[in-house]
């Protein structure tokens, strides 16, 4: 596929909580981006954030939060479950960091084919993914988390164009 896409997503959370969760104080512009639009790495924008069913998506273009520790961890404490992730085809970097209940349940990163960063017990629904280390894996991963028709839904939805405050 060739994904190159870096992104938050917060279940059962406040889209005014997430925002004021992110580092920088971002505003919004009342610009508007479609899900398409908003996962590109190239948007214009230093985040976007749209809701779609039960959960809050934040790109992250930039990947300003997801390498924060503290701007995550403060991210993943206000929902019950958090996933971080990173799909970076033109790198063949592929990860995510999983949070449960504010703490961290599982971590899995790799670049160029080798496993840089691999914690916490696999995931049940890791069970059936592609192997790791792929964008199948992690898009896969997101699908089970949030429901197989979520992925596709997300590309429609409205996403708010944030900028630092």
């Amino acid at each position: 596929m060739g994904w190159n896409v870096a992104g938050i997503l917060l279940h059962d959370a406040s889209v005014d909580d997430v925002v004021k969760g992110l580092p920088g104080g971002p505003v919004d512009t009342g610009g508007r981006l479609s899900g398409d639009e908003a996962l590109s790495m190239g948007a214009d924008a230093d985040h976007a954030v749209g809701v779609v069913g039960e959960w809050t998506m934040i790109t992250d273009p930039g990947m300003q939060v997801m390498f924060d520790q503290d701007a995550w961890e403060s991210l993943s404490s206000a929902s019950r479950r958090a996933l971080a992730f990173l799909v970076h085809s033109v790198s063949s970097t592929y990860g995510f960091s999983y949070h449960v209940d504010g703490r961290p349940a599982r971590e899995l990163l790799h670049v160029e084919g080798e496993c840089v960063r691999d914690e916490g017990d696999p995931l049940p629904e890791e069970s059936d993914l592609p192997e790791p280390g792929t964008e199948d894996h992690v898009l896969g991963l997101i699908g089970h988390l949030t429901g197989d028709q979520w992925w596709s839904a997300v590309l429609d939805a409205p996403f708010r164009i944030l900028r630092a405050g």
